[in-house]
């Protein structure tokens, strides 16, 4: 047999030096390491969260650890993976915390609770049935959480936050699985029923909470019931409208660019200018949001141009601005998204092909290229001037009408 090779100075030094590492490490250091670690990611260093929340792992997963240690760790892991951009190794993370603890029935304050199966049916690969699965997991746990408050049996002021916690967490794990159920698992049988019952729940448990409504609206329009829709995106809106932008309970930039989308198809076109405006006004350089802009002021010039009465035509100079100002809102918020576009690098082909239509289709009714037009918005309060002003166009008309009428008689 071959003599084995005598350790080198410097790999005694280094397997010393873990020896020295493993010996230092503690359970007791664990809760300030990711205490550190919670900050770092909440300045948005996640980066720099790593290193820490790593320590914390390695003391949390010692011998001398229990099996569920780790859990708080993992979860916060999770997380700074989520920042850094990294799903795959957020997946893994959530998985082994999962792994764990598989029913949820560790504490929330050690790590436990539903917060991992919500990820993981965020971040599943397949989507659609594996997705609903891990909500479902998420769904049980805060269930059977708030069994007592819900049921009436513990006073629910008693921990007020920790319950409004729980409750907006269950309502949006209810609507997220009634959109899965809208769209990837459409074909299923039962798949009305199923998204009528969760909504319904979910707007039982947080009746506070607009994205509960804005997914009922979702619903509604599905059924085809859109008054019902459209009763829904107002009891939505009105619950954060005239909130401050910074405010808790407005609802994130994505789920307010939905809310714009239903808003239009059920014809609200001046409530989903409002909720764009607002947006475009917080992050001026959403593609999409401008995008809809533009394509919610064609539709309204389209409508008036439907619904003005045929007697007018050829139109009056104030009937035809209240036509036109749309249309140059516009042309205005189309030209801005196609500049963001090719800035931004976005990637929608549908998007781009639709937005060059429309901005030719504009310059031919408006009769003047943008880049001459000298065009610049107008004030909504502008636009509602001119609404009075063709009013009474109409009424001295009909009163011109009148008179010719009985001169004539």
């Amino acid at each position: 047999m071959a003599k084995t090779k005598p350790l080198s100075k410097r790999t005694k030094k280094r397997r010393k030096g873990d020896s020295n590492m493993a010996q230092t490490l503690s359970l007791d250091e664990a809760p300030a390491l990711i205490e550190q670690a919670t900050v770092l990611l909440h300045q948005g260093e996640p980066e720099e969260a790593l290193r820490p929340i790593t320590k914390a792992l390695k003391c949390l997963t010692l011998d001398s650890a229990p099996l569920t240690a780790p859990l708080p760790a993992l979860e916060l892991l999770g997380e700074i993976h989520i920042e850094r951009g990294d799903i795959e190794q957020a997946r893994d993370v959530f998985m082994k915390a999962a792994l764990l603890d598989p029913h949820g029935m560790v504490p929330e304050s050690k790590g436990g609770g539903a917060d991992k199966f919500l990820w993981l049916a965020q971040l599943s690969e397949k989507g659609g049935a594996d997705s609903v699965e891990w909500f479902y997991k998420g769904i049980t746990v805060l269930r059977r959480e708030l069994a007592d408050v819900l049921d009436g049996k513990v006073v629910y002021q008693e921990d007020r936050p920790a319950n409004e916690a729980k409750m907006s967490k269950l309502a949006s794990a209810l609507c997220a699985v009634a959109e899965v159920y809208m769209t990837d698992l459409s074909w299923d049988e039962d798949a009305e029923k199923t998204c009528e019952a969760l909504v319904l729940e979910a707007v039982s448990v947080s009746m506070h909470r607009p994205e509960a409504y804005q997914t009922l609206a979702s619903v509604r329009i599905s059924q085809k019931r859109h008054d019902e829709a459209r009763q829904a995106l107002q009891r939505s809106m009105e619950m954060w409208q005239d909130l401050a932008p910074e405010h808790p309970d407005v609802p994130d930039y994505s789920t307010r660019i939905s809310l714009s989308r239903l808003l239009m198809e059920v014809g609200m076109m001046d409530p989903a200018i409002q909720v764009l405006d607002r947006l475009t006004k917080e992050d001026d350089g959403s593609v999409e949001a401008w995008y809809l802009g533009g394509w919610c002021y064609y539709l309204m010039a389209e409508e008036r141009l439907e619904n003005m009465p045929k007697d007018r035509f050829p139109l009056r100079p104030h009937t035809e601005a209240v036509i036109d100002v749309p249309r140059n809102f516009s042309r205005f918020w189309l030209l801005r998204s196609l500049k963001l576009y090719d800035m931004v690098g976005y990637e929608d082909d549908r998007l781009q092909a639709h937005a060059q239509y429309l901005v030719k289709d504009l310059t031919l009714q408006l009769c003047s290229p943008p880049e001459e037009d000298g065009w610049e918005p107008l004030a909504l309060s502008h636009w509602e001037d001119l609404d009075d002003d063709v009013n009474e166009e109409e009424s001295e008309g009909e009163d011109e009408t009148c008179v010719g009428k009985d001169e004539s008689s």
